[in-house]
């Protein structure tokens, strides 16, 4: 525990640091540092668990817990330390360098919180440190807010219906109400992005810096999943749980891939990769308890450790496509797709890009591609559970899997081609030299990424160290640089073998080709370089499949000034929030006649709340 709690301190000195001398570099260094410290948390895995009381008044009771599953977790966020370095290449406003490391430090005390109080304070900081880095009071940074709070309010109900407020005390004897995982699922899914609570993503990340972005999909986002994990394990499974959140995140899932499709932002299209990602991880949890409740424990197991491989994908491979997309902002002032383009002077940048959007949209070998065949080994093994219904709906979702990946690839490389890799939409200066700073960011970022998916067979055995599984860990990677979904008989495949092969089938493609000049214009160029109306736009990359999935997007095709504008409407923002707005406010002005200032009306409320208490406590398990 030491080192996190050293690692915790140095985060604290940097964000006073950052706050007090905001265009002083020490604060992102001292970052930088702390989160290497975390790394070697990833060494003591094996280390017995560890409980330490803080601070008691009453029921109210602050207290650390450290066992290898948290252990694991912060380990992986200190994985995060590039985003320090690039966070030097951004002009900070006033107080941003301090809230960097104070994300960090939020999400390091979530992960050691042994109480609820411990659990809920380290919650809230960290809503409240991403209120403050996305700016205050604009609309983005509000709707970000107040779901979180919704998330924060159903964490809160959640940890008062336990019987005990201690980590350690739920691990030994785990409740038996497993109804009260859904409060937990919503309270996480706020940040994981399920379905309709994360649809402050999108907004967020346009608005926001990219080393914030690029957190908030590392750090904060692995805080969530280790709550989802931590929780799943507490609380025994039903059939209920194992459908809501295999449903639950495979339309998440969808709906993050096509809005991403159809997004001619470059931020914003990441956003949506989170919500994709976020929905393909509780899909796996769905698939995971439905395999424990048919008798298959290993398939369960396995689905753990793909979610965590999962998350520290989602992480690391965001972490790099944001510091690339920061850096192309810098130079343009632009995040949008269609006044981008030309960055081949910029070759770290690109190269950089190039690694993260390809991983994200799961190209061979790297480590998008094994983590989606990976949930499609998984979902193809439905054929062993006994009901026909669990059959079908893994079945279907496998059929459904493949269609988001297919959308997400083709967005990703729609964001490579038009952003990266074409030439520029529209007419712009110079650009500058590329920073130096960014260069190694993105060196490091990319090297980390590589090794996820050429090292799977070495990191798969650390991960099951974390969940106590090492040895279906060395079961699924065995020493022979190949990884099986569980059974080898069933499948195996090598992203390293892989590698390797395309390395010499490149090499000897060009050395027997014929070394005859070309002129070659790329598909994303059109049909003339020179002219920037013939080149492709970010729009129309995909309007085909915009067409195709017209009953989903809702097009609105507008002629304006020589140009075809399509206006892509949404059902959450048409329908479901304003009439949700609507109640809310008059069940505000409903609840606004209840204080009506009658001490003797009050004193009811109190009695009337004794015996709600009185009797809903029995039935949830505890004492009256």
């Amino acid at each position: 525990m030491s080192l996190a709690l050293a690692s915790l301190g140095l985060l604290l000195v940097a964000a006073l640091l950052g706050l007090w001398q905001p265009k002083q570099p020490l604060s992102s260094l001292l970052a930088f540092g702390a989160s290497l410290i975390l790394l070697g948390e990833l060494g003591h895995l094996s280390a017995p668990p560890q409980e330490e009381s803080l601070w008691s008044l009453g029921p109210l009771t602050l207290g650390l817990y450290l066992d290898a599953l948290s252990r694991l977790f912060l380990g992986l966020c200190g994985l995060s330390f590039p985003i320090y370095l690039y966070s030097l290449t951004e002009p900070q406003r006033r107080g941003e360098r301090g809230l960097l490391p104070l994300l960090l430090a939020g999400s390091i005390l979530t992960l050691l919180a042994g109480t609820a109080g411990t659990f809920l304070l380290g919650w809230e900081s960290l809503a409240l440190t991403s209120y403050a880095l996305s700016g205050l009071r604009t609309r983005a940074a509000s709707r970000m807010a107040s779901f979180l709070e919704v998330g924060g309010i159903a964490l809160l109900i959640g940890w008062a219906l336990l019987p005990s407020s201690s980590l350690a005390d739920l691990l030994s004897h785990p409740p038996h109400h497993p109804a009260l995982f859904l409060l937990f699922l919503v309270g996480f899914g706020a940040k994981l992005g399920l379905l309709p609570l994360g649809v402050w993503y999108p907004e967020l990340y346009r608005k926001t810096r990219a080393s914030g972005g690029a957190l908030y999909s590392g750090a904060l986002w692995m805080v969530a999943v280790y709550g989802l994990l931590r929780f799943e394990a507490i609380f025994t499974p039903t059939l209920a749980t194992g459908w809501i959140l295999l449903l639950w995140g495979l339309l998440s899932a969808v709906y993050g891939a096509l809005r991403g499709l159809a997004e001619p932002d470059l931020k914003r299209l990441l956003a949506f990769s989170t919500l994709e990602q976020g929905g393909s991880l509780v899909l796996v949890l769905g698939a995971s308890q439905l395999f424990r409740l048919g008798g298959h424990p290993q398939l369960a197991n396995f689905g753990l450790l793909l979610a965590v491989y999962l998350a520290l994908h989602q992480s690391l491979a965001k972490a790099l496509a944001f510091q690339a997309a920061g850096l192309v902002e810098s130079a343009t002032q632009a995040t949008s797709l269609d006044r981008l383009g030309g960055f081949g002077r910029w070759p770290w940048t690109t190269l950089g890009a190039s690694v993260g959007l390809l991983s994200l949209g799961g190209l061979p070998p790297l480590a998008g591609f094994v983590s989606e065949w990976l949930i499609f080994q998984l979902l193809f093994q439905g054929y062993k559970l006994p009901a026909l219904a669990e059959r079908l709906l893994l079945a279907l979702a496998g059929a459904l899997f493949a269609l988001l990946s297919a959308a997400l690839l083709v967005a990703t490389t729609k964001a490579l081609g038009v952003g990266f890799l074409g030439q520029p939409r529209t007419p712009r200066p110079p650009l500058p030299p590329e920073p130096g700073i960014g260069r190694l960011s993105l060196f490091l970022s990319s090297a980390l990424v590589l090794a996820l998916g050429l090292l799977t067979f070495w990191i798969f055995p650390g991960l099951g160290q974390g969940f106590h599984l090492e040895h279906l860990a060395q079961q699924i990677a065995p020493a022979n640089l190949q990884i099986h979904p569980v059974h080898a008989s069933f499948s195996t495949m090598s992203s390293t073998v892989l590698a390797i092969f395309l390395v010499i089938a490149t090499l000897v493609i060009h050395r027997f080709s014929k070394h005859q000049p070309r002129r070659a214009v790329p598909f994303w160029n059109g049909a003339n370089s020179q002219r920037e109306g013939l080149q492709v736009s970010g729009t129309g990359y995909t309007t085909s499949l915009q067409r195709t999935f017209a009953l989903f997007y809702r097009p609105r095709w507008h002629l304006k000034e020589g140009r075809y504008r399509v206006e892509l409407r949404d059902w959450f923002e048409e329908r479901l929030y304003p009439s949700l707005d609507r109640h809310l406010r008059s069940l505000s002005r409903w609840a606004s006649r209840l204080q009506i200032g009658y001490v003797t009306l009050y004193t009811l409320y109190i009695f009337l709340a004794f015996l709600i208490a009185l009797f809903v406590t029995p039935l949830i398990g505890g004492h009256p």
